[in-house]
């Protein structure tokens, strides 16, 4: 129905026009919510995806990791599960937009109680991995190297127990040989 989506679309502007203010009210994080699990019961999450995203990046910008891995939870809903690869994709580039995106991503992993979907945990613990060794090299030259070679070493470990116990031995072996 081309009035409803026009009705969402209205809503998620009112929404972005919020993220610019002091402090964004509580009903913020539910409004979202139900935007997104409405996009999601009637298949509309891709027409929505735009302007979500345009909240998204603009909050997780300027908030970092505040409620945003509740925001991106509702996000996934919003395309899951009829885009789950785009919905984790999406995820991903949401993330991005944090100064550090590797908090977020840590709050996002089951052993943080966050939501990320079981079967794209090898791509979470891969995408924690990364931002570990950029972060590593980028930090080796200056004084707090040793925080990033910690943050290094539990990236890699997580993604290690995580190959290991899907029985996937040859990416466990060649992962223990870099």
């Amino acid at each position: 129905n081309p009035e409803a989506i026009g009705e969402w679309q209205q809503s998620l502007t009112l929404l972005r026009k919020l993220v610019d203010t002091r402090a964004v009210p509580e009903s913020f994080w539910i409004d979202f919510a139900a935007i997104a699990q409405d996009a999601h019961d009637h298949n509309l999450g891709a027409q929505l995806r735009p302007a979500m995203d345009t909240i998204l990046r603009a909050y997780i910008t300027k908030n970092g990791n505040y409620r945003s891995a509740e925001l991106l939870h509702s996000a996934y809903i919003a395309l899951n599960p009829t885009e789950p690869d785009a919905a984790v994709a999406w995820i991903f580039s949401l993330v991005d937009a944090a100064r550090y995106p590797s908090t977020i991503l840590n709050q996002l992993a089951p052993d943080e109680g966050g939501w990320f979907p079981r079967k794209s945990l090898g791509l979470l613990y891969r995408r924690q991995l990364d931002l570990a060794q950029r972060a590593d090299a980028q930090q080796s030259s200056q004084s707090d190297s040793a925080s990033a070679s910690s943050d290094l070493t539990q990236a890699r470990a997580r993604l290690l127990t995580y190959l290991v116990q899907q029985r996937q031995d040859a990416d466990a072996q060649s992962l223990l040989e870099t």
